[in-house]
C-alpha cells in the first residue's frame, strides 16, 4: 500500500506527515511532476489518498480504475483512525474501469494544482501541445466523459479548482467561443448585457412578489 497527501495547505500537510510516521508518505505536488511521467505505476498497488476538500475531486478522477482509499484530511484527528480506516474502511476499486497513465496524471494534475497552461505542460514534458491536449481527452474519457472537446473538458476540470485562478483558461474557451461564433455568425450576448438583462429579471420579479403582497394585505 502507498499513502499519498494531496493538500495546498503545508501546516495540515506537515500535521499528518508526523501522523503517518510509520508510512512511507508521497506528497501529490512531489509526485505529478513532468519529469515523472514515464513511471508506470502497479496495476495492483493499493493506494491510500489523503487530500483535503478542495482536490478530494480531483483525485478520485485520477485514481479512476484503481484500488484505493480516499479520506478527508480535515477530518483526522490522530494515527488510530487512519488505522482504523485502512482495516475497516470501503475500498474503492472500479474494475469495469480503465486506470489513467502516469501521463494523464500528471496533465490532470498540473491543470488543477498547478494551473498550468497546455503550452507549458507540453514544453516541461517535452511533448506537444496536441499530446497534452490528448491526454486530457484520454483521462476525461477514462471518467465516463467520451468524445469531449476542448472547451468541456476545461469546464470538466474548472469544477474542481479551488479558487478563480482558472482565468486564462476561461479566457482560451471564450475566444474559441467567439471564433465558432464570427464562422457561424451566431449572436452571442456580451457579459454586460447578460448582467444587465438578469437586473431586469431580477427586479421584475422583486415587483411582483411585492404587488402580491400589497393584495394580500
Amino acid at each position: 500500500m502507498k499513502v499519498i497527501l494531496a493538500t495546498r495547505n503545508r501546516y495540515l500537510e506537515y500535521g499528518l506527515q508526523a501522523l503517518l510516521k510509520e508510512h512511507s508518505v508521497i506528497l501529490a505536488r512531489e509526485f505529478f511532476l513532468p519529469e515523472n511521467r514515464r513511471y508506470i505505476p502497479d496495476f495492483d498497488e493499493s493506494w491510500l489518498i489523503i487530500s483535503d476538500g478542495l482536490l478530494g475531486r480531483l483525485m478520485r478522477c485520477m485514481f479512476q480504475g484503481r484500488h484505493f482509499l480516499q479520506l478527508d484530511a480535515e477530518l483526522l484527528r490522530d494515527g488510530e483512525q487512519i488505522s482504523d480506516a485502512i482495516h475497516n474502511g470501503v475500498w474503492t476499486y472500479n474494475s469495469a474501469a480503465r486506470p489513467l497513465t502516469m501521463s494523464e496524471m500528471v496533465v490532470m494534475f498540473g491543470y488543477v494544482y498547478r494551473q498550468s497552461r497546455p503550452c507549458r505542460l507540453a514544453s516541461e514534458m517535452g511533448i506537444n501541445t496536441k499530446t497534452v491536449n490528448t491526454f486530457l481527452y484520454t483521462g476525461m474519457a477514462k471518467n465516463g466523459l467520451y468524445g469531449v472537446e476542448c472547451q468541456t473538458a476545461c469546464w470538466c476540470l474548472m469544477a474542481v479548482l479551488p479558487d478563480a485562478r482558472h482565468l486564462l483558461m476561461i479566457q482560451k474557451v471564450q475566444m474559441m467561443n467567439k471564433d465558432r461564433d464570427r464562422r457561424y455568425g451566431r449572436k452571442r450576448y456580451t457579459t454586460g448585457a447578460m448582467c444587465f438583462m438578469l437586473f431586469v429579471w431580477l427586479g421584475g420579479v422583486v415587483a411582483l412578489f411585492t404587488a402580491a403582497a400589497v393584495l394580500l394585505q
